[in-house]
């Protein structure tokens, strides 16, 4: 949703409709009960699925990206700038990186012929996207923050010695 809001291709007020999911020729991917259509909020409300697969539809067919890999590599910059993708670099041992797919992945996959129906699945973090709990949780104080995270750490001061710079910074999102 904040990609979609960001790069124009929703308002908070864009509604789509929902029936019992996503539904285009003879893909489906599936949804709950609710009312539809639905706004922006109560998209979120009562995640619906539907909702977010007509916007990445909708933002891989805008032709203001010239192709559906161009689109992905701006979905893809917008989710790596939210710290998914890549490690965060916790304080903690163990941190593992997740996986956000980018044009070469569906080149390869698809050889090159692909659009936002083939990868429809990553709109609801599913399909090809990984992402670890912490990554989560990071989301969610992103969006506490109005648009900023500091790197998660354990750590919150070292007698004698200042803290690293890299947990005490805001790292704002695009």
């Amino acid at each position: 949703a904040l990609t979609f809001l960001q790069e124009g291709i929703i308002q908070p007020s864009t509604s789509f409709p929902c029936s019992h999911g996503f539904i285009y020729g003879g893909l489906r991917v599936g949804c709950h009960g609710h009312g539809s259509p639905l706004p922006l909020i109560p998209a979120i409300a009562t995640s619906c699925n539907a909702y977010f697969c007509w916007g990445l539809y909708r933002m891989f067919g805008d032709k203001k990206y010239g192709s559906p890999q161009n689109a992905l590599t701006v979905w893809k910059d917008h989710m790596v700038s939210q710290g998914f993708g890549y490690k965060l670099g916790t304080d903690l041992p163990g941190e593992k990186r997740g996986f956000i797919p980018n044009a070469g992945v569906y080149d390869k996959a698809y050889r090159g012929s692909w659009n936002g129906l083939t990868v429809i699945s990553i709109s609801i973090g599913q399909g090809e996207v990984l992402s670890t709990p912490l990554q989560m949780a990071n989301l969610a104080a992103t969006i506490a923050n109005r648009g900023y995270f500091v790197t998660p750490h354990i750590v919150k001061d070292v007698q004698d010695a200042e803290l690293d710079s890299t947990y005490r910074e805001r790292r704002y999102t695009s």
